[in-house]
């Protein structure tokens, strides 16, 4: 297992705890290769954020609460299902076109994809993407300018707007903590939030990358209308019920695998 960062560390130890509830020290330690001592000073910040409850020798979840894994730690969920979907939204994107991808982890899988397009534009506010796309000398790039979000390795706060509104943006792939038909896509994060409903202003066309455990699930910052949402892919787990909705309310939806 690759050394994690503290904020990586932290994030996985907030999603061990979702699934086992409680856990000790000890545990985290072995887990992660580190001393118990650096797991304490883990669980006295994350207790101090309120994100879980310290007991004698190890910690306890917080049950009703969401938190935000880091990039590192979302790109290792269901990453088989994250590439099937990806590999179904290039079909979106064509020669001379210019997209936006967001910094969530299964928008990030579209990159490997885009490599055969001709005269293609990528904007971006995630630094992973930008990294990964120094592979592809042909796609130009264009990062959104702002702050650095670092659990999520995006920019945010953008001040870059005057630049996009130039670049006439096709196709923007989003991706959300959730999506239900009366609150739209939404987040977690404000600060996220707000930049993607302000990059979302510049694109002719968004398109939501979710898989299935995405729907039904609303998150505290809505940022998209689902009125605005023109397409929506996700993975055959998918609840029937709301595909149906989201079709009704004229969002177009597509299933891959």
């Amino acid at each position: 297992m690759a050394k994690l960062t503290g904020e990586e560390r932290r994030s996985a130890i907030l999603y061990a705890l979702e699934h086992h509830t409680e856990i000790s020290i000890e545990t985290f330690a072995n887990q992660f290769t580190v001393s118990a001592a650096t797991i304490r000073n883990d669980l006295h910040y994350l207790a101090e954020h309120r994100l879980l409850t310290r007991i004698h020798g190890g910690a306890r979840a917080i049950r009703n609460r969401e938190f935000e894994l880091s990039l590192a730690a979302r790109s290792q969920q269901q990453p088989d299902t994250k590439l099937a979907i990806a590999r179904y939204a290039a079909r979106l994107v064509n020669d001379g076109d210019t997209i936006f991808i967001d910094s969530s982890s299964t928008t990030f899988a579209l990159v490997p994809f885009l490599g055969r397009r001709h005269n293609l534009t990528v904007v971006t506010n995630s630094i992973s993407v930008s990294q990964a796309l120094i592979e592809y000398p042909t796609i130009v790039v264009v990062i959104c300018g702002g702050r650095l979000r670092h659990i999520s390795q995006s920019i945010v706060d953008i001040h870059s707007i005057g630049l996009l509104q130039q670049l006439r943006i096709n196709t923007g792939f989003f991706g959300a903590h959730g999506i239900s038909i009366r609150t739209g896509l939404t987040d977690i994060s404000r600060e996220e939030s707000d930049t993607k409903q302000l990059i979302h202003q510049q694109c002719r066309r968004t398109v939501a990358l979710l898989d299935a455990s995405k729907l039904n699930r609303v998150g505290a910052y809505p940022f998209i209308p689902i009125n605005q949402v023109h397409t929506v892919i996700s993975d055959f787990a998918a609840d029937n019920s709301l595909i149906e909705g989201l079709r009704k309310s004229g969002v177009h939806c597509f299933l891959a695998n």
